[in-house]
């Protein structure tokens, strides 16, 4: 099947992107209402919505989003489900949940 050139490539974030792209990730502590570290299902599914980052309360968040990269690259290869937050400070960040816990990519401004 021939991909349309004029549509962003499947997976890639949509505008606007985030100012703030943090290399390597950071760690960050993403916890539902009882302080209980959320969860994802291997279908995307989330038994509680975030409520928390670090000490941050989620005002708004959108996701999850499958991300499976570099799948040939051993060294590279990651997957896990992607998600924007909004705090209560209206800092919007783009994390990614996996199998080794919570991660800043990125920070709206």
């Amino acid at each position: 099947m021939e991909r349309d050139p004029s549509q962003p490539w499947p997976g890639s974030l949509p505008e606007p992107l985030p100012a703030e792209i943090f290399t390597p990730l950071r760690p960050v502590r993403v916890t539902d209402a009882e302080g209980t570290a959320v969860t994802i299902g291997e279908r995307g599914e989330m038994p509680h919505p975030p409520a928390l980052i670090d000490d941050s309360e989620v005002i708004g968040w959108a996701g999850p989003w499958p991300v499976h990269e570099h799948r040939w690259d051993a060294a590279r290869r990651r997957s896990g489900h992607r998600f924007q937050l909004l705090d209560s400070q209206q800092r919007a960040w783009l994390v990614l949940h996996s199998e080794d816990g919570w991660w800043a990519e990125g920070r709206y401004r």
